[in-house]
């Protein structure tokens, strides 16, 4: 226990023998330490303690930055996502045909770039088979929400899913954006 007996442990070594020490250096020019040692013990189970808080408060700012990410998952996944009707093919950037998702079909798609096929089955639209060197595009997956994808790059080949909206809106066009004069 501390001589001042008002603090314990490292509080009393820190405030009463740096106070005793700074009385000593200005008489003898040198500080004496008049015993005040910590309670080793008591500075364990304080150590402990913070340990314990520190430990508390990382598993709260987890908790808190795994709440957040659900949250924004959710809002991302629930909102503005639409199942679409037909998909679009393009290769180089030309409409190359559009299928309805509603019935299951295998469209073999022969470009100069090479050869792919998608297959349409269960409302869903995937890449069945590629000859390019990479087959990136038979890994991405199946396709059913508006605006989503699959490219193939070396074919330079983009399937789209659209809505049966987006579709009337560009065939009602006259292909014509501006004029010029």
């Amino acid at each position: 226990m501390c001589p001042t007996g008002k603090m314990s442990g490292a509080a009393c070594t820190f405030y009463f023998c740096s106070y005793i020490m700074g009385v000593q250096a200005g008489q003898e020019g040198r500080g004496v330490n008049v015993g005040c040692r910590p309670d080793r013990k008591e500075d364990a189970r304080m150590a402990d303690e913070d340990r314990r808080k520190l430990n508390r408060r990382d598993i709260l700012l987890a908790a808190c930055i795994v709440a957040a990410a659900l949250v924004f998952y959710l809002v991302f996944h629930f909102t503005g996502r639409e199942t679409g009707s037909r998909i679009v093919i393009r290769v180089d950037g030309a409409v190359q045909g559009t299928y309805s998702l509603s019935e299951a079909q295998t469209i073999p798609v022969e470009t100069k770039y090479g050869k792919n096929v998608v297959e349409i089955r269960g409302g869903q639209a995937f890449m069945k088979e590629a000859d390019c060197p990479d087959h990136y595009c038979m890994q991405q997956g199946k396709i059913d929400q508006e605006n989503e994808t699959i490219v193939c790059l070396p074919h330079k080949l983009v399937v789209e899913v659209i809505s049966g909206e987006e579709e009337e809106k560009s065939s009602s066009s006259d292909g014509v954006d501006a004029v010029a004069q």
